[in-house]
């Protein structure tokens, strides 16, 4: 959930709807929007006006809260599609668990939206053009079950169970965005101004 600048809180949850409270008014929700899917995170734009919201199927549907409008849906299934982990009786392929956004941020001037989730990949999105800017894998650490796309074959079932690879957290950041991450914090940077192009990578423990 998270709160508008005019002090409406719009919520998400697993009944596959997006809610707008006006809770200073004691009021109850003004609508509900609907999705296709349960609804894992979302971001508000910095004028308040539009909502990002990431589902499990591994959708971004982009909304207008205040006309009630659904401007546009990105498909970033196949952008944030991860490895196989070391539990998983799928292939990375057909896992349907490493294709979904657990986290989204809007840029600060709301024409960029970041996602990632449950996979090595962040994913960064130009919202006028409704295009992919850029794919970043934030490790290599095979240890890190889901790094790798396919297995040994000899190894599975013998392999002890690590941590998975994932993003619980991001948000842009002055120059560049902070990651959250099984490894630590990620911070990525750009020295005279945010280029997607052009960035580096720090952590913190």
């Amino acid at each position: 959930m998270e709160f508008t600048p005019a002090g409406i809180l719009i919520s998400g949850s697993w009944d596959k709807t997006i809610r707008a409270w006006n809770v200073f008014d004691r009021k109850a929700n003004f609508y509900a929007l609907e999705h296709s899917s349960e609804v894992l995170a979302l971001t508000v734009h910095p004028k308040g006006r539009e909502v990002a919201v990431a589902t499990d199927n591994g959708n971004i549907t982009y909304w207008d809260i205040e006309d009630e409008i659904e401007k546009a849906i990105i498909e970033g299934k196949r952008d944030v599609a991860g490895g196989r982990g070391d539990s998983d009786r799928f292939t990375a392929d057909s896992n349907p668990s490493n294709k979904k956004f657990n986290s989204i941020s809007f840029s600060p001037d709301g024409t960029l939206l970041l996602a990632a989730g449950e996979s090595k990949y962040v994913c960064l999105y130009d919202l006028r053009a409704k295009i992919l800017l850029r794919k970043l894998s934030f490790t290599e650490n095979r240890s890190l079950s889901g790094v790798l796309r396919k297995l040994n074959t000899k190894d599975i079932g013998r392999r002890r169970i690590s941590d998975k690879v994932r993003a619980t957290g991001l948000i842009f950041s002055g120059m560049g965005f902070h990651l959250v991450t099984p490894e630590g914090v990620l911070e990525y940077t750009a020295e005279d101004r945010f280029l997607p192009i052009n960035l580096t990578v720090g952590v913190s423990y």
